[in-house]
């Protein structure tokens, strides 16, 4: 088993790219560091260089399409804001504030949208088509059973009440 140490919050994203994980800690005053968690060869977390700052409690989310991360982040009075974090390397090469979010989001977890599968809009359609052919062919079979005499008036009646 491997152990992280201590600081950590909360939140744990994956790097597809160089298959590692990701997370965020706070030592005791409160300084925000982002660790890669290596599962080869037994396992290592690697603190990055270059801090965060202060305020990084919650989780953090890779997005592969930029290849950065979000993380949220709160100042002394609990404003929150959604930061872009860039590393090359070993090292936090770039922190930015993007937009505020709000306040009370200590703790808020994160999740990359580039993990989320979206229906397939090919098997939506041929799902509802097959309900639509299946419901068009039972009212045409009916209707010619009727117009062959097969059913009969009082069942008529019976499938009307029912």
């Amino acid at each position: 088993m491997l152990s992280l140490g201590s600081g950590f919050n909360g939140g744990l994203t994956f790097d597809q790219t160089d298959q590692n994980l990701y997370a965020i800690s706070n030592d005791n005053q409160g300084n925000s560091t982002l660790n890669r968690i290596s599962l080869a060869g037994g396992g290592s977390v690697t603190a990055l260089s270059g801090r965060l700052g202060t305020g990084f409690l919650g989780g953090v989310a890779y997005d592969g399409a930029s290849n950065s991360f979000y993380a949220i982040v709160n100042d002394v009075l609990g404003n929150s804001s959604l930061d872009q974090i860039f590393v090359a390397g070993s090292a936090v090469v770039s922190e930015t504030s993007l937009f505020s979010v709000g306040s009370g989001f200590v703790n808020a977890g994160l999740t990359g949208a580039d993990v989320v599968p979206e229906p397939s809009t090919l098997w939506l359609f041929a799902g509802g088509a097959l309900i639509v052919i299946g419901r068009w062919r039972r009212n045409v079979s009916r209707a010619r059973r009727r117009a062959l005499g097969v059913i009969s008036n009082s069942e008529i009646s019976i499938r009307r009440i029912l």
